[in-house]
Order: structure tokens, then C-alpha cells, then sequence
């Protein structure tokens, strides 16, 4: 339009959602809007129209956090993207995301099929990918997750450890003791349990990894009930505590110091798991309780 006058020409484009325009004059800028696709740039001059076939292509990043053992639901964050990404409205892009690590983010689905969610699994990094059916919209999400690892203090104490598990032990105290009753849980479902709150404990797995774990791996003949998902939930081992207590002289004292931390002398003591650290003044009491 080089040879146009300036204050005569009107353009317009077919599709404002893919093409913005701003008229400078006998020329023009565009800009891709909301979404990819194609669209036609116009431009009337004297009874003339003008047109230029435009193709825009858009890529939309954004990343969000999940605590480790967390979940959401496939349908509401599919439609949700347009909140996701801040743009406007996010219009065309497909339900099937792709996910880059399905090790990290696993799909549930409830058994009559009625409704879809996803569990974190772990510590790490996923991405989704969302194309829209054209073609000419992606949408990139990245999934951080996290979880809680122990910072461990002080030095374990193998002989005060065992002298505050007997003073606490109950029929409900099964900790390394196999042959106690502990709400009638099959003894590899225990072995399992123990083994994985080690993990926990050593720092090679986080909190919720852990409680992830314990809820959702099978064993037979163990307790479980549904949950509002359908997913079959395990019981036990779920809680772990990590308390600092001054100035415990000896084995009565952690105790008491235990107690006072769970605000009662009689809580519910079916103990899983204990270990007492020693620094100085102070014992660390970590441990996984029902």
C-alpha cells in the first residue's frame, strides 16, 4: 500500500483470536493473538480490497508445582489451560497431553470409568504437551514436584532407642518386632513398611514419597478402603514425627517428652517405626506412627 493515502485505508483481519493488527497509515503491524491458525489480513482502499494470508503458530510455557503424593483432575486442568498459561482464552487445544516421564505423574482412573485424575509419584520433573487438533497451537506445561526429606540431626543412639521402644511398647507397638500384633497386618505388608520408612529415614526417599507408598502398594489380605476417587487405599504408617526435646537426662524423659509432644500420656501408640538421636542437651525422636 506504498503508494496509498495514509488517512483512506481500513484494515481488518478474519480472525482477531490469530491475528491482531495495527494500522500504522499505508502500512500495517501484526501480531499472533490467543491461538495459532491462519487467518487473512486486509486492506480497503478506494473500493479495493487487499489480502495477504497469514499463518501463526503459537507456544504457550508455563510451570507449576505439586508436592510429592498430591492429585488433580485430568479433565478440569485440560480445560483449564487458558489459567495456566495467563492468556485469555486457550481455545482448540486437545484433551490427550502428552506426558514426558509417566514414572513421575500417574493416571487413575476410577473403576467404572467415570472419572480421571493424576497421583505425583515422586521428587522430579515432568512435561506436558498439548497440541491443538490444527496443528498450529502448543501448549507446554511443566509439572515440579517435591517432597520433604530429613535433615537429620544429631548422632543415632542405638541403647537409648531401644530402651524408650520397650518403655513405649504397647500390643499396637510393632516397630522391628515382628511377632506383636499390630491391627492384624500381613507380615510382608510390615516388612515392607519398615523397609520403606529405612528409606525415609536415610534420606533416600521423601515424606511423601513414603506415605505415597505405604497407601497405595498391595498386599494381600491387608486393610484398605476406597477412596472418593476409587482409588484402594492401604492402611497404616501414614504419620511421621520428628520431635526435638531439651534436656532429657535418660530414657524416661524422651519418653516424656514424647508424650507431652502427642498431648497425652495415653495416645494411640501403634508405633511403626522409632529411631533417638543424641546432639549435646537435646534428643531428636524420629518416627512413623499409624
Amino acid at each position: 500500500m506504498n503508494n496509498a493515502d495514509c488517512d483512506d485505508v481500513i484494515w481488518n483481519t478474519s480472525d482477531e483470536k490469530i491475528v491482531r493488527v495495527y494500522p500504522e497509515g499505508n502500512s500495517a503491524v501484526i501480531y499472533n493473538n490467543l491461538k495459532g491458525g491462519k487467518a487473512i489480513v486486509t486492506a480497503t482502499y478506494k473500493g479495493k480490497t487487499y489480502s495477504c494470508n497469514v499463518v501463526s503458530y503459537s507456544l504457550y510455557k508455563t510451570n507449576i508445582s505439586r508436592e510429592e503424593g498430591t492429585g488433580f483432575d485430568y479433565d478440569e486442568s485440560a480445560k483449564n489451560m487458558d489459567e495456566l498459561v495467563n492468556t485469555e482464552n486457550f481455545l482448540g487445544v486437545s484433551l490427550d497431553w502428552t506426558w514426558n516421564r509417566t514414572d513421575l505423574v500417574q493416571k487413575k482412573t476410577t473403576p467404572d470409568g467415570s472419572y480421571t485424575h493424576y497421583i505425583v509419584e515422586d521428587s522430579g520433573t515432568t512435561e506436558v504437551t498439548g497440541i491443538s487438533k490444527d496443528g498450529f497451537t502448543k501448549a507446554v506445561v511443566t509439572i515440579n514436584s517435591y517432597g520433604k526429606y530429613i535433615d537429620k540431626k544429631g548422632t543415632y543412639d542405638e541403647k537409648l532407642t531401644n530402651e524408650v521402644y520397650n518403655l513405649l511398647k504397647t500390643e499396637e507397638t510393632r516397630n522391628t518386632d515382628i511377632s506383636s500384633s499390630f491391627y492384624s497386618m500381613p507380615k510382608d505388608q510390615l516388612v515392607f513398611l519398615l523397609s520403606t520408612a529405612d528409606r525415609w529415614y536415610n534420606g533416600e526417599i521423601s515424606d511423601r514419597k513414603r506415605v505415597n507408598l505405604f497407601r497405595y502398594t498391595p498386599f494381600k489380605d491387608a486393610m484398605c478402603f476406597y477412596s472418593m476417587y476409587g482409588d484402594r487405599e492401604y492402611m497404616g504408617g501414614n504419620n511421621s514425627k520428628i520431635i526435638e526435646i531439651d534436656n532429657a537426662k535418660n530414657a524416661s524423659d524422651v519418653v516424656k517428652g514424647i508424650n507431652t509432644y502427642m498431648e497425652s500420656e495415653n495416645w494411640a501408640r501403634p508405633l511403626l517405626y522409632i529411631k533417638v538421636h543424641t546432639d549435646l542437651n537435646k534428643k531428636y525422636v524420629y518416627m512413623v506412627t499409624w
